[in-house]
């Protein structure tokens, strides 16, 4: 007897796991997430948008892309929406790569880079990094064929922390062919306060084929709102709009992501807490001897001495879950000596060490 049968792609997709239930007082701190509370002008929009619940939400996203532009100096037409960055990545894909075509992107990446792309028929490209785990231009540049169509870029780059300076995304531009898009995924961009730093707003104003992707989920708290935006040249703009759900982005979302942008005394806090705990962070980790990748973002790459030795990756992660702490291993990526911690709250913060502590003998 026959029976539905999904399309080929969907058996190479990965299967996202559901993770267990948090129990109180479990720290996550593999998920990249913001331990803070949102905003309280945040949480109060949203509630009081939650009223009117019963009503669609404005399909425009008028009064929040109109925030976004007049926060970010932009154009309010050019600006588009959606359900966290990650649906922006998934779109912009779909709407400019199909069969046939090539999407680009690095050996240590967001694992959505490669799912758009497989999703659309697209062909996925994987370009090496460095040894260090640094984006190689020149690795990118040499992938290119008649065929592509997308390059994603993660800078700072996702899972390994580190990001490239202007010079380098610049040189990445000018060898890009006109009708290749480079999509600039920025979700980290609050946090990386480096002078050399491009958050890709300037190059999104003036380049037609350049797509800059920001999110509301890190820096500004509101993970569990999912509220993403870019911005573009209009024509990719346009495209960006026509293939997004009518109602993609929540009315409470909406209004939340409108007050936690104009509450500048919360962002200010928010980044005095990541500045002082990750270089509390880095000290302690330093001082238990342990490898990790400079970091522009709010989580932090720890090689271990090995992946399954008695003081390795394997062996931290567990004791790490035994009490209650859940960072994220790397082992999808072939890293299987390495994993991957979000700060979190002082308090989870210093379990961690302590745990890391007594594994390791320090």
């Amino acid at each position: 007897m026959s029976r539905p049968t999904p399309r080929d792609f969907v058996a190479n997709l990965f299967k996202v796991p559901a993770p267990p239930a948090p129990k109180p007082g479990t720290a996550l701190m593999g998920f990249n997430e913001n331990p803070e509370a949102p905003s309280p002008k945040a949480v109060a929009a949203a509630l009081d948008a939650i009223k009117q619940a019963n009503r669609y939400p404005d399909m425009g996203q008028t009064a929040l892309r109109e925030a976004l532009a007049a926060h970010f100096e932009l154009d309010p037409g050019r600006v588009f929406c959606g359900s966290g960055s990650d649906e922006l990545i998934h779109n912009l894909v779909h709407a400019f790569a199909g069969p046939g075509d090539e999407v680009i992107f690095t050996e240590y990446c967001f694992p959505s880079y490669a799912t758009a792309a497989i999703r659309a028929g697209a062909t996925p490209v994987k370009a090496p990094e460095t040894d260090d785990l640094y984006v190689d231009v020149d690795a990118i540049l040499e992938c290119l064929s008649d065929h592509t169509r997308v390059v994603l870029l993660g800078n700072p780059n996702n899972p390994t922390g580190t990001y490239i300076p202007d010079t380098e995304v610049r040189r990445l531009i000018s060898g890009l062919p006109e009708h290749v898009i480079l999509a600039y995924d920025a979700a980290y961009a609050e946090y990386a306060t480096a002078d050399d730093y491009m958050d890709g707003m300037a190059e999104a104003r003036t380049l037609p084929n350049f797509a800059v992707l920001r999110t509301f989920s890190k820096f500004y708290c509101l993970a569990g709102m999912r509220v993403g935006w870019g911005y573009a040249s209009a024509d990719i703009s346009d495209a960006m709009t026509r293939v997004r759900g009518t109602f993609n982005v929540t009315a409470p979302a909406q209004a939340a992501a409108i007050a936690a942008l104009e509450d500048r005394e919360h962002c200010q806090a928010m980044l005095d807490h990541n500045r002082e705990w990750m270089a509390w962070l880095s000290g302690e980790l330093t001082g238990l001897g342990l490898h990790f990748y400079p970091t522009a973002t709010n989580f932090v790459t720890v090689r271990f001495a090995d992946a399954d030795g008695p003081t390795g990756a394997k062996a931290a992660l567990g004791r790490l879950a035994e009490h209650d702490i859940h960072v994220r291993p790397l082992d999808n990526y072939g890293l299987t000596d390495c994993l991957r911690i979000s700060l979190g709250t002082p308090d989870e913060n210093k379990r961690l060490v302590t745990v890391l502590s007594a594994l390791l003998g320090s």
